[in-house]
């Protein structure tokens, strides 16, 4: 993967339409990273490079990247790489078996591949599970207006304090 070719959140978020920048600005403006997790990030001594898919017309990563941002604002070692899933839809195929968005790749330093986190938090995915489609669809407009943002820091906190570790 040439990371080279990556948007810095800077270019991501130039190329985004006025609205998408203004939903994206408006949850970046509502997510805080809880102190225990600030504390946790900041004493994460190891480069991490975290590899990120996404789109600007997806809601779920509307709703994600902006903890992303709040965590690489934290500590420098976490380095973040942006690439849109449009044309790089079988290289996530090859690397996750699925390509969905948002999906975020953890490598170590060494750009090893570690951990992954696709679309939303596993424990979201759970409670999907045994629900009707119109409870989903509930469960998932609700995740899109911000609800579930803790989760989502709460499995990449794990993640890279895991691959820290």
């Amino acid at each position: 993967m040439d990371l080279t070719k990556a948007l810095s959140f800077e270019e991501y978020l130039n190329d985004l339409t006025e609205e998408q920048k203004e939903i994206y600005l408006k949850f970046y403006n509502n997510t805080f990273i809880d102190e225990k997790n600030i504390a946790s990030i900041k004493n994460i001594k190891e480069t991490l490079n975290l590899i990120v898919f996404s789109e600007g017309y997806c809601p779920d990563c509307l709703v994600t990247l902006p903890v992303i941002k709040r965590i690489m604002e934290i500590n420098e070692k976490i380095n973040v790489y942006i690439f849109k899933r449009y044309g790089n839809e079988n290289m996530l195929l090859d690397m996750v078996g699925e390509a969905r968005i948002p999906t975020i790749l953890l490598f170590d330093k060494d750009l090893q591949p570690r951990d992954f986190y696709i679309e939303f938090p596993k424990e979201f995915k759970e409670k999907l599970v045994d629900l009707k489609e119109d409870e989903k669809k509930l469960y998932i407009s609700q995740f899109r207006q911000g609800k579930y943002i803790k989760l989502i820091e709460k499995e990449i906190i794990k993640i890279l304090k895991d691959l820290a570790s």
